[in-house]
C-alpha cells in the first residue's frame, strides 16, 4: 500500500550543558508568534537523510549538538507543542544518553526487527514504547486507480527517523550495519551479493588496515629484540 506522509520541524537551537547527574542537552524552540505551527519539510527524502546522519553520529556531544542545531525539536514529550500559545518558547532537557539509546533502538530495529519486537521493545521504558506506537494512520481512496493509501502526519525528528524505518520495513527492505568497526552506518542490502561494507571507501579502508597489521607486527617483534 502507498505511504503518504507530511513531515514536519520545530525549530530548535541546542547546546550542550552539565548537570550534577551528568551531561545533558537544552532545546529552545523558535516559535515566532501566536498560532504558528512547525514548517512543512518539502522534500521526501528528508527522513531518510535525518536517519542517515543520526545513525552515523559518534558517541560525541559536539557532533550531536550540531545534529539537532540541522534537525529541530527532537519530538518526545516537548515535540508534541504544535501550535504555538503565544507563552515564551519552552525549554526542556533531555540526558545525552537518550539519544544513543535510540540510536541502538534504531540500528536493532533496521538489522533485525523480529529480535526488537519479541525481546527488545517490551523492556523498553513505557515512554519509549509510546513513541514507536505513536503513529496515526487514515486511509484514503485514490481517486485515479481507485487505490487506497495510507496517509499520515509526522513532527519531530526522532518520529521522522522512525517513519523512514516502518515505511522501509513495509517495503521489506532489510539492513546490515557497516563491518568497518569505526563506521556507524547501517546500509539497505539490494543483491544477493554479500556486502559487508556500506562504501568502497570503508571497504578499502579496512583492506589497507589488514595489511598494515603483519607489517606493524614485525617491526614492534623487531624493536623488542633489540
Amino acid at each position: 500500500m502507498p505511504v503518504a506522509f507530511k513531515c514536519m520541524i520545530t525549530k530548535g537551537s541546542w547546546r550542550a550543558d552539565r548537570s550534577a547527574q551528568g551531561s545533558e542537552l537544552i532545546t529552545e524552540r523558535w516559535l515566532l508568534s501566536p498560532g504558528s505551527r512547525p514548517k512543512a519539510v518539502e522534500s521526501r527524502d528528508f527522513p531518510w537523510t535525518l536517519r542517515d546522519r543520526f545513525l552515523r553520529l559518534r558517541r560525541d556531544e559536539a557532533e550531536l549538538v550540531e545534529f539537532l542545531n540541522l534537525a529541530g525539536g527532537w519530538g518526545t514529550s516537548g515535540g508534541r507543542i504544535l501550535v504555538y500559545d503565544g507563552l515564551p518558547p519552552s525549554q526542556e532537557r533531555f540526558p545525552v544518553s537518550e539519544f544513543w539509546e535510540w540510536q541502538d533502538i534504531c540500528r536493532l530495529l533496521m538489522t533485525n526487527p523480529l529480535a526488537f519486537w519479541d525481546d527488545t521493545c517490551p523492556r523498553l521504558d513505557q515512554e519509549k514504547q509510546a513513541v514507536l506506537n505513536d503513529f496515526t494512520v487514515r486511509l484514503q481512496m485514490t481517486v485515479a486507480n481507485k487505490r487506497f493509501r495510507a496517509i499520515t502526519e509526522v513532527t519531530g525528528t526522532l518520529r521522522l527517523i522512525l517513519l523512514s524505518i516502518f515505511i522501509d520495513l513495509l517495503n521489506h527492505a532489510k539492513f546490515r550495519q557497516c563491518a568497518r568497526p569505526d563506521c556507524f552506518a547501517i546500509f539497505q542490502i539490494e543483491t544477493r551479493h554479500r556486502r559487508i561494507y556500506c562504501s568502497q571507501y570503508c571497504g578499502h579502508l579496512e583492506s589497507v588496515r589488514r595489511n598494515r597489521r603483519p607489517k606493524k607486527m614485525a617491526l614492534r617483534r623487531s624493536r623488542v629484540q633489540r
